[in-house]
């Protein structure tokens, strides 16, 4: 089988996930790669690929100009109890005013982020303080570089790409959407509530 050099990264990623979700190597990397193969051969620009496993729905985007913060958008918008987010660099406004909605139709939205957010100009911090979504801020790693959110009980996003304007339109970045899986979600949320934990839950004063 030829494989180009970007299907053959899409592959080993989508496999090792898969790998990860399942639990189990065994009929995994038959399905990926026949999925997965055919969607590279039918197009050569970033693009979004979707795969599906035991119920677990998987969608893959490809920055630059790949959809990813749309598909990110879609699921902030959804009906949920809960929105948990962690992330390295956030700045990008469209996706701060998606929490914010949440938050507004009665979900619990959580933050977490690296030092380096607390006092960045173009950093969303304030407005999210503004609207009572709590901010945490990790002191105990040289690089909280994480980037995942959890929605609800069984959808994670996660990947390379930050919330940012770069992110989604100059650099090249990889996101996926993972839905229908509680067990993966808890792992995600299990380690979310480890950094809260020893992280620092900033606060602003508010100004009169």
């Amino acid at each position: 089988m030829a494989i180009n050099k970007k299907s053959h990264i899409l592959l080993l990623a989508a496999i090792s996930l898969c790998s990860f979700i399942a639990g189990s190597f065994s009929g995994v990397d038959r399905l990926i790669i026949s999925e997965f193969t055919q969607s590279a051969k039918e197009s050569t620009s970033y693009s979004s690929q979707k795969s599906k496993y035991r119920g677990t729905r998987i969608h893959s985007y490809f920055s630059p100009d790949g959809g990813a913060e749309a598909a990110i958008l879609r699921e902030l918008d959804k009906d949920c109890q809960s929105v948990t987010v962690a992330l390295y660099f956030f700045t990008r406004r469209e996706l701060a005013e998606a929490l914010v909605k949440a938050k507004m139709r009665g979900a619990s939205v959580e933050v977490l982020l690296d030092k380096s957010q607390e006092n960045r100009k173009d950093s969303l911090v304030d407005l999210l303080l503004a609207s009572d979504i709590p901010v945490y801020i990790d002191t105990e790693h040289r690089i909280m570089h994480n980037k995942f959110a959890i929605i609800g009980k069984s959808t994670v996003i996660t990947g390379s790409q930050n919330w940012t304007y770069s992110a989604e339109k100059k650099n090249a970045e990889n996101t996926l959407v993972i839905r229908n899986n509680y067990h993966l979600a808890s792992k995600y949320r299990d380690t979310f509530q480890a950094l809260k934990g020893k992280a620092r839950l900033l606060v602003r004063s508010r100004k009169e």
